[in-house]
């Protein structure tokens, strides 16, 4: 089975690609008339859900000297829903592949799979989409097109950098255009497709505030608090919608994630850094419908334990006790409401020539600041639970985040009020990613979570020493 993938039983043979190849090449569906035939296949993405699991396969195609490639999307369902999610998948498959047929089934492990872009209820962008968007907004290329119509030509590749299905779909455009000199120059832009119009207008017309806004945070620091060192960084800008594909056009960012690039970091400095950029966001005046409160904390809680209940009933009579304490909780802290990032974590934050650039910012919220506090930190007890960090390097990673947020924060935040968001979060995003997303030891690391869901409870109630600075913080979490 491939490395990472939590799918379990007999179609766990789907991300063996050896197996698949074998099926495939029995069915003798994945060649043509040209003599390509299925020569290997890699995994690109997995996605799991309660409902579906799905994977992106890269089909390389040979004739005995050149390759060519073909995306697909393969659908696991549970058994009884293959005839279904096949139709469903024949109605939105936008073009015939030139190898391999459009979409096919493998019934014995209950797999759809179709050509790619295919997606059950959104129509994915096309490089010719792009091309004719960009055709009519020739202003924001990177340099100076004198006229359009007149031997200027375009054309576009792209690729998928990010796939929820019938939720969000994410590419890189390299874009090469010809002048009237015969000249091909590239650049690099961001496509993200959302599953409404209206929240690709919203994201791009957000994206544009932000920047407004962050260079009005940074001049009002220089005259309030000349002794700050704001922590520079980069919000994508964007440069445009295409409303027929739910489509925002945003600046592309160079560099690598820090999940990624953690190994070769220097966690103090790096991290001091992360915590005074999320202070300096936390500072931009912009208003948002959205709001993160008590009252749906305690609600999204509520769903979440419903969930885990129903997958693992031996727990119910733990999980409702810690439910009916978590309820009770008071705010110790007069924290204004603030703009929020919605999903702080390593993943979402880049480093490129020692520039932190801020992505991903579909979720943004307004609400109390210990919520994205305690997004990051839930984030790091995830990693450490998947054994993608130890012990040593969260707390090392906290602690320079901590500082980082403290030095730079317009408002001082009681360490409890992150310790309750950060209990919520271990309960409604971590055990309940476990549960949907079918882990195989998804009883341990539920029981993990659960047990730090607990303590940061009891903690935010009764810590055992006096609490008063955020950076108290790293003497008692758990």
């Amino acid at each position: 089975m491939a490395k990472g993938f939590s799918i379990s039983g007999p179609q766990a043979v789907a991300v063996q690609p050896e197996w698949l190849k074998a099926r495939l090449t029995e069915k003798r569906l994945f060649t043509d008339a040209n003599g390509y035939r299925l020569e290997t296949i890699e995994i690109r993405n997995v996605w799991e859900s309660s409902k579906r699991t799905t994977i992106l396969y890269d089909m390389i195609f040979s004739n005995g000297g050149e390759k060519r490639r073909q995306l697909y999307v393969g659908s696991l369902v549970p058994t009884g829903k293959l005839a279904k999610e096949q139709v469903a998948f024949e109605k939105h498959v936008t073009q015939r592949p030139k190898w391999g047929p459009a979409v096919t089934t493998l019934p014995e492990i209950n797999l759809v799979l179709a050509s790619f872009p295919s997606d059950r209820k959104m129509a994915l962008l096309r490089e010719e989409d792009v091309v004719r968007w960009l055709e009519r907004h020739t202003n924001i290329l990177p340099w100076k097109v004198a006229d359009a119509s007149a031997g200027t030509r375009l054309r576009c590749e792209l690729d998928v950098l990010k796939y929820v299905p019938a939720k969000r779909f994410t590419t890189l455009c390299r874009v090469h255009h010809q002048n009237e000199h015969g000249n091909w120059q590239t650049f690099l832009l961001v496509a993200k497709q959302l599953n409404e119009p209206h929240k690709a207008r919203q994201l791009c017309n957000s994206l544009k505030q932000l920047n407004r806004e962050l260079v009005r945070v940074y001049e009002r620091l220089q005259h309030e608090a000349p002794d700050l060192e704001p922590i520079p960084f980069i919000i994508p800008k964007a440069y445009g919608v295409l409303d027929s594909r739910s489509t925002a056009f945003i600046e592309f960012v160079p560099g690598e994630n820090l999940k990624r690039l953690l190994p070769q970091l220097e966690i103090g400095s790096v991290f001091q850094r992360v915590g005074g950029l999320l202070a300096v966001f936390h500072r931009i005046e912009k208003r948002v419908r959205k709001h993160i409160t008590f009252r749906n904390e305690v609600a999204e809680v509520r769903l979440a334990l419903d969930t885990v209940i129903d997958a693992l009933p031996e727990l119910e009579k733990r999980l409702m006790h810690y439910y009916h304490e978590f309820r009770k909780f008071v705010f110790q802290d007069d924290a204004p409401k603030v703009l929020l990032h919605g999903s702080f974590r390593l993943n979402h934050i880049f480093l490129a020539d020692d520039r932190l650039a801020l992505l991903d910012l579909d979720s943004i919220r307004m609400g109390h600041p210990a919520y994205d506090l305690a997004n990051f930190l839930s984030s790091l007890y995830y990693l450490e639970a998947q054994e993608k960090i130890t012990a040593d390097e969260r707390m090392a990673i906290t602690e320079a985040f901590l500082l980082g947020y403290a030095r730079a924060a317009a408002h001082d935040l009681s360490p409890t009020s992150v310790l309750w968001f950060l209990s919520s979060l271990l309960i409604n995003k971590q055990a309940f990613k476990y549960v949907t997303h079918q882990h195989g030891d998804r009883g341990y690391k539920v029981l993990r979570m659960l047990g730090l869901a607990e303590r940061c409870l009891q903690l935010a109630f009764a810590p055992p020493i006096k609490v008063h600075q955020l950076t108290d913080l790293m003497s008692i979490l758990p």
